[in-house]
């Protein structure tokens, strides 16, 4: 093996299960991300939806929040 400069240094055998392992742990972040986003979605719409009930424009709104959704 020749001489690098980097400060980490790894053998090519451990290299290969390494990447191999960042795999999986960045489809589970990027998981929670998406179940995150869901969540902020829903929640959005939940107080869409509220504030369209308390507007006395109600029905128009309504329709609006659906559409947007």
């Amino acid at each position: 093996m020749g001489t690098t400069k980097s400060a980490i240094k790894i053998k090519r055998n451990l290299a290969v299960p390494i990447t191999l392992l960042t795999i999986p742990v960045t489809i589970l972040l990027s998981w929670h991300s998406e179940k995150q986003e869901q969540k902020y979605k829903e929640r959005f719409k939940a107080v869409l939806q509220e504030v369209a009930a308390s507007d006395p424009y109600t029905s128009i709104n309504k329709y609006r929040v659906n559409h947007l959704l």
